[in-house]
């Protein structure tokens, strides 16, 4: 079961949605398509709210340690996380408290609250994206 992104440059968030079982793979992709679009910086709203999750201890440990590898890329931006269970709002607090140190993040019954909290955090700069798309990438000159 995928996560499907949603990625909105001019605001500078991403939205995951998940359906179905959420297994290890499904959130290395998902961080993976994070790193790969250059958004680690973004706001992100993750919808768990229609998905049930099959990651045990050991696939918690494995993810944050492959998150808090990000951290070396560049600034991270805030992250909500919205979830229909309280088993799975334990699971991701947990996973949350193993990550969480150098952004914001919390997790979130409603998705209304979370999009709110969201856009209550200053984003700092982006190395990428600085609001002038014309600069995404760098100009190569043949001389």
């Amino acid at each position: 079961m995928p996560i499907d992104l949603a990625i909105d440059h001019a605001k500078r968030m991403v939205t995951g949605t998940a359906h179905g079982t959420l297994q290890l793979r499904d959130v290395e992709d998902y961080l993976d398509g994070l790193a790969r679009t250059a958004t680690m910086s973004y706001r992100k709203l993750l919808d768990l709210t229609r998905c049930s999750s099959a990651l045990s201890d050991a696939d918690h440990l494995a993810l944050g340690a492959r998150f808090n590898s990000y951290r070396n890329v560049g600034s991270m931006g805030p992250a909500a996380v919205v979830v229909g269970s309280e088993e799975m709002h334990g699971q991701i607090e947990t996973f949350g408290s193993r990550t969480a140190s150098r952004r914001p993040f919390r997790v979130f019954r409603e998705i209304a609250q979370a999009e709110r909290w969201l856009r209550s955090i200053p984003l700092k700069p982006s190395p990428v994206f600085d609001g002038n798309y014309a600069s995404e990438a760098p100009s190569i000159s043949k001389d």
